[in-house]
């Protein structure tokens, strides 16, 4: 009786039209019923008229059962609660057939990632409700009232760089941040400076899709110990100074999740972030990086934006901050100095991030540089939240060093 009622809605109805963009006719049990509202959701989608007579031309055999569905509605003011009941009965279904098939001889985390998908296919959609901007306004000032009771100034999470927390606020909920830097730049390395900087205040984990864990951590023992990238890699060091490199780790207690995956594939990425943040909490997720996401596309352009949008998805779905770093063009300029179009691969990225920033250094393009470059600069090309500017900053490239000038 429901199925009837909303496609007999969706003939009578305009108000109940608006719906027909939502509705997926695989919830319909009924053959006739799912073509009937494939047929009408494809003429709202491009603007055509939906009138009975359209209707019973495209299905000239059954104008006798669409007559009776015309005739059957009732009343269009339960349209939404209906398609909820229907979507619900649809995936509650198709839910069970699917826990059916696991195979429960598989690794457990290979367990854990199919039932995750499976759980996330099976959310039904609630329409968000519109909010007048009075009523928001006032949870932001009592959020804001809160934060000075509690002497807190940031409305986001510390970066941990003062000039950074001036500029953007912190790390907010439900932003996206891009980190992007030109090939062998540097952006790596910031994005690991930055989530230790910050995880004295926030679950942070850091996806990698470049360097495996073992290399992640040697660049997190340089960064506590200040011992040369190098040395470390060739294990040459003495056992006292692995005695001092665990005591200064430990008294730090700077602990972040750290992620290498060997699926590129996105939805397998999001499911693993989102099966982290279930199991141990989250509130910043650094990806390095975003071009490397394997998204669905018919052109590298289309990939990349699709691999864009659903990061930003990501981060209002789960209200965390989601920090993506993107890997820039290389210049054919006289100015290297990097701007928002050099953004590689799509214009998406740029539209969908809340800030995007660029460490600089002039001396990456030079073949003798400083032991410490303190000529390098963070960039804020955008900031959603307040004005662009060029914070200075120091890079010690023999640690993969980046540190805020105060």
């Amino acid at each position: 009786m429901i199925e009837i009622n909303i496609i007999a809605s969706f003939l009578n109805s305009d108000r109940a039209r608006v719906f027909l963009n939502r509705t997926d006719p695989n919830w319909f049990t009924d053959g006739l019923y799912h073509n009937v509202v494939k047929a009408m959701r494809d003429l709202y989608r491009s603007g055509e008229v939906i009138s009975m007579n359209v209707i019973m031309d495209l299905f000239p055999d059954h104008r006798k059962d669409l007559s009776q569905l015309y005739l059957a509605m009732t009343t269009d003011s339960t349209i939404e609660r209906d398609l909820i009941l229907l979507e619900y009965n649809y995936k509650k279904k198709r839910l069970a057939n699917k826990l059916t098939t696991i195979d429960s001889s598989q690794d457990l985390n290979d367990l854990q990632t199919q039932l995750t998908e499976i759980l996330e296919e099976s959310k039904v959609n609630v329409e968000e409700q519109s909010q007048l901007i009075s009523i928001v306004a006032g949870n932001v000032l009592d959020n804001i009232e809160h934060a000075i009771d509690r002497g807190q100034k940031l409305q986001g999470i510390s970066t941990g760089w003062r000039y950074l927390d001036k500029y953007i606020g912190g790390y907010h909920k439900g932003n996206m941040i891009v980190i992007g830097g030109r090939p062998g730049a540097g952006k790596s390395a910031l994005g690991l400076c930055l989530a230790l900087d910050c995880c004295k205040w926030a679950e942070v984990l850091f996806v990698t899709l470049e360097m495996s864990q073992e290399e992640l951590a040697q660049r997190y023992i340089s960064y506590f110990a200040h011992i040369e990238n190098y040395k470390i890699r060739n294990a040459n060091i003495t056992k006292n100074d692995i005695e001092n490199i665990s005591n200064t780790m430990y008294s730090e207690a700077l602990e972040i999740g750290i992620m290498d995956s060997h699926s590129r594939n996105l939805d397998q990425i999001i499911t693993k972030i989102k099966l982290y943040k279930a199991k141990h909490g989250l509130n910043i997720v650094f990806i390095d990086y975003l071009q490397l996401l394997e998204a669905e596309g018919n052109s590298r352009y289309d990939k990349v934006s699709e691999a864009s949008k659903r990061l930003k998805q990501l981060a209002k779905e789960e209200q965390i901050t989601v920090i993506a770093l993107a890997q820039l063009r290389r210049e054919d300029r006289a100015n290297v100095k990097p701007t928002l179009s050099d953004l590689k691969e799509s214009g998406q990225i740029e539209q969908d991030a809340d800030v995007v920033l660029f460490p600089y250094r002039p001396q990456y393009y030079q073949s003798q540089r400083d032991i410490v470059e303190m000529d390098a600069e963070l960039i804020i090309a955008k900031n959603r939240h307040g004005q662009c500017a060029d914070i200075p900053i120091s890079f010690e490239g023999r640690y993969t060093k980046y540190k805020e000038q105060l």
